[in-house]
């Protein structure tokens, strides 16, 4: 799931998702949603 987000966000290395607000942002929803879903399994 994890390289999808990063394919979504078209961030080669992991570095780059923490270089823009937005990504983060991004990257909280993403965490956010992912933990329901495992919360729930």
């Amino acid at each position: 799931e994890w390289n999808n987000f990063m394919e979504r966000l078209n961030c080669k290395r992991e570095s780059e998702v923490w270089s823009n607000e937005e990504n983060v942002l991004h990257l909280r929803h993403w965490a956010s949603l992912r933990g329901q879903t495992l919360c729930r399994t």
